[in-house]
């Protein structure tokens, strides 16, 4: 079987979904020996996954965020593609499918429905944008794969369609993650960042949908009822909608203990993992 998968999402910042796809990508060759896999991507995608094994790529130079020339590409060009390549599946990891490629069976994975449900934490622009795409997508997959159950049960509800066009595939950890096995060598991770060990800690883009104004005030409650000065530690990439939590923290009475890293590495994104004392994720 030849599947395809859309791996332009992939970049040298990775977040989210293009996180998803590359664990997609560097697993599923083992999971599926017998198939052949091919990953579409631009110059910026290729350079992170290009080390993956038993992978064949298909370059293109169009990215996600060129709108006119990118959905052109998409609507026109891969379904044509697809075709002479002789792609046997494709699957799109984040809502946008073409509207049509005839005999080749389509699989998309839906993460939310955050542009329906919490329309206020983007634009206007972004949200007709995914509406489109998402109610486009369902239409026309085979498949929709989901990151829950709850999130199939919205989708289900939300287009009327049947369950068994639905299948929850619950979203795994990767084996770097773990308790850290070399406590000195931690240690002198967290020096680097100036950090010790034994914070409060968060990672997501400063987004609105991540509900980081409410982490701030939670995190001046428990600064207020507990007489340990424990940090907090915020790291990933400024996001949009985002002046509500620098308004808030600007003010906050802590802030001094309100540590933002910005995007980190993978390495140091695991040392924080491992040197906090709490993990938090106060997302809508």
């Amino acid at each position: 079987m030849h599947i395809v998968i859309d791996a332009r999402r992939i970049r040298e910042q990775t977040t989210g979904i293009g996180n998803y796809v590359s664990h997609l990508l560097e697993e599923l060759p083992g999971l599926a020996p017998e198939d052949h896999i091919t990953a579409l991507v631009n110059q910026e995608s290729f350079s992170r996954v290009k080390h993956f094994r038993r992978l064949c790529f298909y370059h293109t130079s169009w990215s996600l965020e060129n709108h006119w020339g990118g959905d052109l590409w998409r609507q026109c060009t891969l379904p044509l593609l697809l075709k002479y390549i002789q792609a046997d599946i494709f699957h799109d990891p984040g809502y946008l499918l073409p509207f049509a490629v005839p005999g080749v069976p389509m699989v998309v994975t839906i993460h939310d429905l955050a542009h329906y449900q919490f329309p206020e934490t983007n634009t206007w622009k972004y949200n007709a944008y995914m509406r489109l795409m998402t109610w486009m997508s369902v239409r026309r997959s085979t498949k929709i794969l989901t990151d829950s159950h709850a999130i199939s049960g919205e989708i289900q509800k939300k287009f009327s369609i049947p369950s068994d066009k639905l299948a929850a595939v619950p979203l795994g950890v990767g084996a770097e993650f773990h308790p850290a096995d070399d406590q000195e060598k931690l240690l002198c991770a967290l020096e680097a960042l100036e950090l010790q060990h034994g914070y409060i800690f968060a990672a997501s883009t400063l987004e609105p949908r991540k509900n980081f104004p409410f982490l701030l005030k939670v995190y001046q409650q428990i600064r207020e009822t507990s007489s340990q000065e424990i940090p907090l530690v915020i790291s990933g990439l400024s996001g949009w909608k985002n002046q509500a939590f620098y308004e808030l923290l600007s003010s906050h009475p802590y802030k001094k203990s309100i540590h933002l890293m910005g995007y980190v590495s993978q390495e140091n994104l695991i040392a924080l993992y491992q040197g906090s004392a709490l993990f938090v994720m106060p997302s809508l």
